[in-house]
């Protein structure tokens, strides 16, 4: 996964609670990074999980789309079955 710490960082201040802030503290330590850099981390794999589980919602809305519609199965012949595959395979991962 890219860091976006990379990039111009902006500041940003949240309130957590005292329970969330001693996990913080010791998983950040663990890893051995800031707290600031366990959150950048953090925020970034949600946003790329948020992401993926998005696209798993549209390829089912097509793929029900696609296997209802004749003038879209039409061209079955240009599609590679694997489009009907994927879609199997994120029915099983979705929640």
């Amino acid at each position: 996964m890219v860091s976006e710490s990379s990039r111009k960082s902006k500041r940003i201040n949240i309130l957590i609670n005292e329970s969330l802030n001693k996990q913080l503290s010791r998983a950040a330590k663990c890893s051995g990074v800031t707290k600031s850099a366990f959150v950048r981390v953090a925020l970034e794999r949600e946003f790329a999980r948020d992401k993926q589980l998005e696209l798993e919602c549209v390829v089912h809305d097509l793929a029900q789309l696609y296997e209802a519609s004749q003038a879209l199965n039409a061209f079955s012949a240009l599609d590679g079955e694997d489009f009907l595959l994927f879609n199997n395979k994120a029915k099983k991962v979705s929640p």
